[in-house]
C-alpha cells in the first residue's frame, strides 16, 4: 500500500495545477492561514464535499468527466479539495490537467512568477490500485507528501497553451474497470481538450455567481423574518455559504468581518429599537385608554338622575306640569357630562281653572333660575316674549284662549365650578276670564271721613255700579281705574257696612266699618252764647243746594291735590260735628244725652284776620261766586271733579267768578274775622279741614 500511494505521488506532483499553489510567498501565507476567510470557507466545502461523495453515487459519465485545467482558487473560492478515500470505495488518483491559461488572468486569481513548465508525466497504468484512506485531521485530510522538483530554466518554458495543444499534453486514461467504479472518474476529452475546458470553467462560473445569488437571496428572505436585525450585502460571486446548524464555532466570521454592512447593521438596528418602542408606547396607550375607560364608566354611573334639579313653577296660582327637560350632570367637571333628556308630551296641557286677573303671577322656587315666557294669542300671534322680571308688569286686556311656553334652567357653569345645566319645559293652555279687582282704600272710616272704592281690570268699557246702606255715588274713570268716593256723614251711626260693586258681569260685595268721629260737644248756660256765624244742615242756602248734583267726569285734583286757603294759621272756633247743647245737667252731661237743645256744624269755623288774602286749595271750576246774604254773605263754590266741591262763606272781597277755571294757589277772595269751610262729597258734608290739609286717604294724591 506504502507503494502505491509513492507511485501516486509521484505521478501527481510534478503536474498539480497552477492554480492549488499560490506562487506569492505572502498570497500563500494568506490563504494557509487557519483563521483566514478563505481557509474556513474551504474548510466547510470540503466538509459538505465530503458527506456528498459518502451519500450519493456518481454516475460514470460524472465519473469519466475531466478536471478542468488552469481552475484557480479565486474562480471556486479555493484550492480543489482531495476526495476523500475510504476502504469501500477506492478510487485511483487522478492526474491534474495542465493550466490552459496564465496566472493572472482570472478574476480575483493573483499574478504567478512566470515557471517552467514541468515535464509531462508518465502516463498512468491501465489500472490504478485504490490507495489507503489518508488520515484526517480535524476534518481535514492530511496532505500527500511529494517531491518537488526544482522548477525548470525559464528559458526552457513553452509558450501558453502549447500543452493543451498538444496529445502529449493529456492525461492517459486508465483503463475502464469491468464493472463502474463507486466513485466519480473524470475523463478529458482528447479530440478537442480545449472546448470541455472552457466550457466546464464557464460553467462552473455560472454555478459559482447562481450559489452567490441563491445564497444571498436566501440570506435576506432569513434576515427579513428575523425582523430586519440585519440587512443582506451581496458578495458577489466569493458570497459565504450559510453556515450549518452544526457549524463549528471557531468557523463563526467575527462580528468586524463585513465592515460594509455596519450602516445597514446600524439602521436595521434602529429600526427595531423604535419598532419596539412604538410598540412599548402602544402598549402604554391601550393600558392608559382602558384605566381612563373604567374610571369614566365609574364616574358616569354616579351620574345618576335623583341629581336633577325638583323645579315647582306656578301661574295664576296653578302648579305647572312638566313637558319636556334636559339636564347635563357634572361626570369630570364642566368638560364632560351626563345628559338626562325626555320630552313628555308636545301638545299643550290646559290649566284647570280660568285666570281671572289681568296680571296673573308667575313663581318659580326655588330662586335663582332663570326663565323666558312666551304667549301666542288664539289665532297664533304672539303677545309677549321676554322674561320673567319683564312678565312681571305685563296685563292682559282680552279675555280669551291663550297658549304659553314657560323654559326654566340655569346658565353654563364656570370651569372651576362644576355645576348641573340644563332646562325644564312647561307648554300649557289657560283661559282668561278677567274678574275685575274690587277694594276699598280703607276698611274702616271714622265720621265725617271718606271711602275711596276702586274698580280695576276691567276688560269693558262699561260704567261699574255701586251701591251702599251709606249711600250712593257714581264711579270716575282715571286713568285706568274706575272710582267712586263714599262719604260717612258726622251723624252717621257706628257699626258695619256693605258696599256692593258690579263690574264687568262681576258683583262683589265689600265690608266697611265705621267708627265714632269724637267731635266733642259744649254745653252752655244761654242761647246767646252760641257761636256765631253757624250754618247747619238746615241753613244751607238754596243756591248752593241746588249746586250739590253738579259733578265733573274730569278730576282736576289728582294732579296736585288740596292745601288750606290761609297762608297762616288758622284758629278753629267751631269745629266739624261739634255739638252746642243749652242747659243740659250735670246727668245729662255725663251721661252724653240730648236734651233737645242740640245743634250740629257740618262745617268748621275759623278765625281769620279780615282783609288777608285766600287762595284756591285745588285745580277745579267756579260753579258760584256772590253775596247770597244773611249769614252766609259772599260765598264761593268750587267744583274739583267726581262732585267734590270746596264751599266758602263770610268772604270779603271775591277775586273769581263763576264759569272761572281755576289752578291751585290763585287768589279767591279776601277774609272777613271769621271764614266758614265746608266740604261735600255728593250732597255729604264731610270733614273739611282733614281734606283742605291733605290729610285724607282716599282723596290724596296717588
Amino acid at each position: 500500500m506504502e507503494q502505491l500511494n509513492e507511485e501516486k505521488r509521484n505521478q501527481t506532483s510534478p503536474s498539480a495545477p497552477a492554480g492549488d499553489a499560490d506562487p506569492s510567498p505572502q498570497a500563500q501565507q494568506r490563504a494557509d492561514h487557519p483563521t483566514s476567510k478563505s481557509a474556513r470557507r474551504r474548510r466547510r466545502r470540503r466538509k459538505r464535499r465530503a458527506q456528498n461523495v459518502s451519500s450519493a453515487q456518481p454516475s460514470p459519465q460524472a465519473a469519466a468527466q475531466p478536471e478542468p485545467a488552469g481552475e484557480s482558487p479565486a474562480e471556486t473560492g479555493g484550492p480543489a479539495p482531495q476526495p476523500e478515500m475510504t476502504e469501500k470505495h477506492p478510487a485511483p488518483e487522478e492526474p491534474a490537467a495542465p493550466e490552459s491559461h496564465a496566472p493572472g488572468d482570472l478574476p480575483g486569481e493573483p499574478a504567478a512568477p512566470e515557471e517552467a513548465p514541468a515535464e509531462q508525466p508518465p502516463a498512468p497504468p491501465a489500472e490504478v490500485p485504490a490507495p489507503e484512506e489518508p488520515l484526517v485531521e480535524n476534518g481535514r485530510p492530511e496532505p500527500a507528501e511529494a517531491d518537488t522538483a526544482p522548477p525548470p530554466d525559464k528559458t526552457d518554458q513553452e509558450p501558453e497553451g502549447a500543452v493543451c495543444a498538444t496529445p502529449a499534453a493529456s492525461p492517459v486514461l486508465p483503463a475502464a474497470p469491468e464493472t463502474p467504479p463507486a466513485w466519480p472518474v473524470d475523463v478529458p476529452d482528447q479530440e478537442e481538450p480545449a472546448a470541455p475546458d472552457e466550457e466546464e470553467r464557464v460553467a462552473k462560473m455560472s454555478r459559482t455567481v447562481q450559489m452567490s445569488i441563491e445564497q444571498i437571496l436566501s440570506r435576506a428572505a432569513e434576515e427579513s423574518a428575523a425582523g430586519g436585525n440585519a440587512a443582506p450585502s451581496p458578495e458577489g460571486a466569493d458570497a459565504e455559504e450559510p453556515e450549518p446548524e452544526d457549524a463549528e464555532p471557531e468557523d463563526a466570521e467575527p462580528e468586524d468581518a463585513e465592515p460594509a454592512n455596519l450602516p445597514a447593521r446600524l439602521k436595521g438596528w434602529a429600526l427595531g429599537a423604535a419598532t419596539g418602542m412604538a410598540r412599548w408606547l402602544a402598549l402604554v396607550a391601550v393600558l392608559i385608554a382602558l384605566i381612563a375607560g373604567l374610571g369614566l364608566g365609574w364616574l358616569y354611573s354616579r351620574a345618576t338622575p335623583d341629581m336633577i334639579p325638583t323645579l315647582q313653577v306656578s301661574f295664576g296660582g296653578q302648579t305647572l306640569e312638566t313637558a319636556a327637560y334636559e339636564w347635563r350632570i357634572p361626570v369630570v367637571g364642566n368638560q364632560i357630562k351626563r345628559t338626562y333628556a325626555d320630552t313628555i308630551t308636545s301638545d299643550p296641557v290646559p290649566l284647570d281653572q280660568p285666570v281671572e286677573t289681568a296680571a296673573p303671577g308667575l313663581v318659580i322656587s326655588p330662586q335663582g333660575y332663570t326663565a323666558t315666557v312666551s304667549i301666542w294669542d288664539e289665532a297664533g300671534v304672539q303677545v309677549f316674549q321676554g322674561s320673567a322680571v319683564s312678565f312681571s308688569s305685563f296685563r292682559f286686556d282680552t279675555n280669551g284662549t291663550y297658549t304659553a311656553e314657560i323654559t326654566v334652567g340655569t346658565e353654563e357653569g364656570g370651569r372651576q365650578d362644576a355645576t348641573v345645566t340644563g332646562s325644564q319645559t312647561y307648554r300649557f293652555q289657560f283661559e282668561v276670564a278677567l274678574r275685575p279687582s274690587f277694594r276699598l282704600n280703607v276698611r274702616t272710616v271714622r265720621q265725617g271721613g271718606v271711602v275711596a272704592v276702586r274698580v280695576s281690570d276691567t276688560q269693558t268699557d262699561a260704567v261699574p255700579t255701586m251701591t251702599s246702606t251709606l249711600g250712593g255715588s257714581a264711579f270716575y274713570q282715571d286713568g285706568d281705574i274706575w272710582t267712586a268716593y263714599l262719604p260717612v256723614s258726622c251723624d252717621q251711626q257706628p257699626g258695619g257696612y256693605t258696599v256692593t260693586v258690579t263690574a264687568d258681569g262681576y258683583t262683589e260685595t265689600l265690608e266697611l266699618q265705621v267708627t265714632n268721629g269724637n267731635f266733642g260737644s259744649l254745653d252752655l248756660s244761654s242761647r246767646s252764647s252760641r257761636s256765631w256765624p253757624f250754618l247747619g244742615p238746615e241753613d244751607t242756602p238754596a243756591e248752593v243746594e241746588t249746586l250739590l248734583d253738579v259733578a265733573d267726569s274730569e278730576l282736576y285734583w289728582t294732579q296736585s291735590g288740596f292745601v288750606q286757603p290761609s297762608m297762616r294759621s288758622m284758629g278753629v272756633e267751631l269745629g266739624y260735628g261739634q255739638r252746642e247743647y243749652v242747659g243740659r245737667s250735670s246727668h245729662e252731661r255725663v251721661a252724653d244725652i240730648d236734651n233737645g237743645t242740640a245743634r250740629v256744624a257740618e262745617n268748621t269755623v275759623v278765625a281769620t284776620q279780615r282783609g288777608e288774602q285766600l287762595i284756591c286749595p285745588a285745580d277745579g271750576r267756579v260753579l258760584l261766586a256772590e253775596n247770597l246774604g244773611g249769614t252766609a254773605g259772599n260765598t264761593v263754590v268750587i267744583e274739583h271733579g267726581a262732585g267734590i266741591k270746596s264751599i266758602f262763606y263770610c268772604l270779603g272781597a271775591l277775586d273769581v267768578k263763576k264759569g272761572d277755571t281755576v289752578r291751585q294757589g290763585d287768589p279767591m277772595a279776601t277774609a272777613g274775622s271769621h271764614t266758614i269751610l265746608e266740604v261735600r262729597v255728593g250732597k255729604v258734608a264731610v270733614e273739611p279741614l282733614s281734606v283742605l290739609r291733605n290729610e285724607c286717604d282716599a282723596l290724596k294724591v296717588r
